[in-house]
């Protein structure tokens, strides 16, 4: 029984994303229980990514695949090129700002709040997800930009 409700619940679901068959059949057989209200841990220790694609992820990737095609030219991100790498369209050249000097892909080393040592008038494109929230001063990102350039934010 338990079978055919997986195999008819995979043949109608269409957006299967990155969630696999068999992350499918556990979430069947053991769905999150979120009536427990006397409980003091998370559900999920891995902030979603063991179940799958987590929701702000999903909304985040929703919206940065409607700009596809104003992220080219020269792009910065913040922390990783991922997001430049999955939606990017004819990028030049791409930096990676980050306010940690240990991190190997951060080709600038700067705080978004206080970035001096970025010239302005330069970036096509400044994608910048899950970050503005924690800037006082978020004229800096606009100073980055070109003339035309695109500022690609998402905040929770």
């Amino acid at each position: 029984m338990l079978k055919n409700r997986i195999i008819l619940a995979v043949a109608q679901h269409k957006l299967w994303g990155s969630v696999t068959l068999a992350q499918y059949v556990r979430r069947l057989q053991h769905p999150a229980w979120l009536g427990i209200s006397r409980r003091t841990t998370p559900v999920s220790s891995m902030y979603g990514w063991d179940r799958g694609l987590p929701v702000d992820r999903y909304y985040i990737e929703c919206f940065l695949e409607g700009h596809r095609l104003d992220i080219h030219g020269y792009v910065l991100e913040v922390k990783d090129t991922h997001y430049i790498d999955k939606f990017g369209a004819e990028v030049r050249q791409c930096e990676v700002l980050d306010i940690d000097p240990s991190n190997p892909r951060a080709t600038i080393i700067a705080d978004l709040a206080a970035a001096d040592v970025i010239p302005s008038d330069t970036f096509d494109c400044f994608v910048c997800t899950q970050t503005l929230q924690y800037i006082y001063n978020i004229r800096t990102s606009e100073r980055l930009l070109a003339s035309y350039g695109f500022v690609l934010s998402q905040t929770l």
